[in-house]
């Protein structure tokens, strides 16, 4: 909610609201993969499953600010 509300927040700002979606990005790869990490169950399918999800998800709230 925290990434929600900086982007909604920045409305008129597209630089803001793009670093938004792009800390929201490496935040939501990073937290997967230190959570399977810490449960030492990391494989390449979820590793590559974690970044094709935030890479989806960047890329089409990129293009809501386009």
């Amino acid at each position: 909610s925290f990434f929600v509300m900086i982007f909604l927040g920045a409305w008129p700002n597209r630089f803001v609201e793009r670093a938004a979606v792009l800390s929201l990005a490496v935040f939501y790869f990073a937290w997967g993969i230190l959570s399977h990490l810490k449960e030492e169950h990391v494989t390449k399918k979820i590793i590559s499953e974690y970044a094709s999800i935030s890479f989806l998800a960047a890329f089409l709230l990129f293009l809501i600010t386009l």
